[in-house]
């Protein structure tokens, strides 16, 4: 798959492979390749990381607005939703990487002139005729101009300024293995922490961006409730997101985490800029997998 038609800069970070169509309209189906290892979207007990069917359903969504829709590639894409659930007992990794099916049907379609503006995708992710996961997304197209109107309407100039990225707690309290990959900073209140945005990541800034890319949002999400419930060997069975502005590189951004009643399972954790909710997610856990 060409890397721009997944706004991707690395061959190696792209994961959709290839799309027919079928009879029905607005539904296709994709291929997909999981590698057995990746330095980013590390495996859970020997399972692939529920983040891969985000990053592949951001991807899905992309390549289809480009190819099946007559988006051009100058297009620019914010996602407004991203939910998917995992089943984490049929992601094993095997000796080969996961060669995935993903039936795709889209629906919400909303034009201008005729020009696609925005759509919602629902996806199966099917591994050896099981279904392992679901995906949900939702997302607006624009115009470069339209883009630049809306981006800094709110801002005083047309840039930013440099990204806010501070020490990083500990790896193991947010079941990561590598501090360069944690995406939260230490705070004083209880239950929160602070974004680390290190815009020189080679995963979550494949290529640059003036805001705080999603998957930056649904890795800080996924931490903070790994941190707030001390549940770090989990996997994530479900993890459902909402954006609501643009999250800024250079303000500070708290990341808040209020947990379910159960205390070790699930959570909700809300992205705060200067007082505003930027993003919103709910996030549950499975119990650690443990292989033989």
């Amino acid at each position: 798959m060409p890397r721009r038609l997944v706004h991707r800069r690395s061959v190696a970070e792209v994961f959709v492979t290839e799309c027919i169509s079928t009879e029905i309209p607005d539904t296709f189906v994709l291929g997909a390749q999981w590698p057995r290892a990746h330095t980013f979207y590390e495996s859970v007990a020997g399972r692939h990381d529920t983040m891969l069917l985000a990053e592949t359903l951001r991807q899905s969504a992309i390549y289809l607005a480009h190819t099946r829709y007559r988006v051009p590639l100058t297009s620019r894409f914010v996602m407004q939703r991203i939910h998917v659930k995992a089943r984490s007992d049929l992601r094993q990794i095997g000796m080969y990487p996961s060669d995935v099916r993903i039936d795709a049907a889209v629906s919400g379609i909303l034009r201008s002139d005729s020009a696609l503006k925005q759509f919602t995708i629902n996806l199966r992710f099917v591994i050896d005729g099981k279904v392992v996961g679901t995906g949900l997304g939702i997302a607006n197209v624009m115009t470069p101009e339209t883009y630049d109107r809306l981006r800094w309407t709110s801002r005083q100039a047309d840039g930013v300024g440099p990204a806010i990225c501070k020490e990083p707690v500990e790896p193991h309290t947010v079941g990561r293995s590598r501090s360069a990959d944690v995406v939260l900073s230490n705070h004083p209140r209880k239950g929160v922490w602070q974004l680390r945005t290190d815009t020189t990541h080679p995963i979550l800034f494949d290529h640059p961006c003036d805001h705080v890319p999603g998957m930056s949002v649904l890795e800080a999400v996924r931490q903070g409730a790994h941190a707030a419930t001390g549940n770090v060997e989990a996997a994530v069975d479900e993890l459902d997101v909402t954006f609501s502005k643009f999250v800024e590189l250079d303000e500070h951004t708290l990341v808040i985490v209020v947990l379910d009643r159960d205390g070790h399972h699930s959570a909700v954790v809300t992205l705060e800029q200067e007082g505003t909710k930027v993003a919103v997610g709910s996030v549950r856990l499975s119990r650690p997998h443990r292989t033989p």
